[in-house]
């Protein structure tokens, strides 16, 4: 795995800890659950192939916001984000 797909699996890997905690209660996580959506989404544009940004781009703005509205469970957060990282994994 490249260096720059390594950093992105560890801040997906952060925004996945923060989403869950958040998701589960935790409001004090509001204002860095946001910046840690907008660092991903930028940081996505900027290092996912081109041949794979579309739908890894849709991937996570599903994501994001579902997390963002409070459309999942801290589980389904948990296990969404796992198969993103995954893919990236994998890649």
């Amino acid at each position: 795995m490249n260096h720059r797909v390594h950093e992105l699996v560890q801040l997906l890997d952060l925004h996945r800890k923060v989403s869950f905690d958040w998701l589960a209660g935790d409001a004090s996580l509001a204002a860095s659950r946001r910046r840690l959506s907008t660092w991903v989404t930028e940081q996505m544009k900027e290092r996912v192939r081109r041949s794979d940004a579309v739908r890894v781009l849709d991937d996570w703005s599903a994501l994001s916001r579902a997390v963002r509205v409070r459309a999942i469970t801290p589980q389904e957060c948990e296990h969404r984000h796992a198969a993103l990282i995954g893919e990236f994994l994998q890649s």
